[in-house]
């Protein structure tokens, strides 16, 4: 390392020793526990709002899917209010994000957190394309499972079922269309490089079978549908990674 890297490198640990916003575990603590409240108040708030529009949401969602039925009389009520809360999540993802970002805001550099803008812009439209293209593969996907079943099986759901399906595909889609985001930032902070990505490739691999198995019912279909945008997604980081300017972590 030269002397100009090593000076920098010293001035912005005295920077960040320096920094104001810099809190000790406790804090850290407090800190999170009032980030959890805030997101918590959120969602409710947008749970509630989204009370309104879950009936036309859940016609809409369960149209081409064959028979839905119901087990219990309270079953389409207690639905409509999972319904709600999932929708909630989704509508308050942006404030979601800052919250997150105000969490991890005390341990970055000054000049890390200009990137707070980019994070939560970018990092919504990725949730709601996420959740947006979950809800294209549903149909896809069922029309694959119910393909096992033969002309002999009229497909039958409870709604119980339907939409725990539903939900988990919508929500693990928006969650993971997060992944450019997170391995930018981390290229930007200097944790992560582009060499690192393209030899890490085989495990990557692994990694989204595995999280495609865990964040989608247990089907081999499921996991496949969720695996195969993952990894397009993280091909897509190191291509941005590749052509992004040097970290400003040294």
């Amino acid at each position: 390392m030269s002397d100009a890297e090593t000076a920098k490198k010293n001035a912005d640990t005295a920077a960040q020793n320096d920094d104001p916003s810099r809190m000790s575990l406790i804090e850290h603590l407090d800190e999170l526990r009032s980030r959890i409240i805030y997101a918590l108040i959120t969602v409710t708030i947008g749970s509630i709002a989204s009370w309104f529009v879950t009936l036309p949401v859940l016609n809409h969602l369960i149209k081409g899917a064959g028979e839905v039925i119901t087990l219990g009389p309270a079953d389409a009520f207690m639905w409509r209010i999972k319904l709600a809360m999932i929708l909630g999540v989704i509508f308050c993802a942006p404030v979601l994000l800052y919250q997150i970002w105000l969490f991890i805001k005390p341990a970055l550099l000054p000049q890390e957190r200009r990137f707070v803008f980019p994070v939560v812009f970018f990092g919504t439209i990725l949730f709601f394309l996420g959740a947006f293209s979950g809800s294209l593969v549903i149909p896809m996907t069922l029309q694959f499972l119910e393909s096992f079943a033969g002309d002999s099986i009229q497909p039958t759901y409870t709604l119980d079922k339907y939409l725990s399906f539903v939900g988990t595909f919508v929500i693990a889609f928006a969650i993971v269309f997060e992944l450019p985001v997170v391995l930018v930032l981390l290229a930007k902070m200097g944790i992560i490089t582009h060499q690192f990505l393209v030899a890490n490739r085989k495990y990557a691999i692994l990694i989204s079978l595995i999280v495609g198995s865990i964040l989608t019912p247990a089907d081999v279909a499921s996991m496949f549908f969720l695996a195969v945008p993952l990894m397009l997604l993280y091909e897509i980081s190191v291509i941005i990674i590749k052509f992004m300017k040097k970290p400003v972590r040294k």
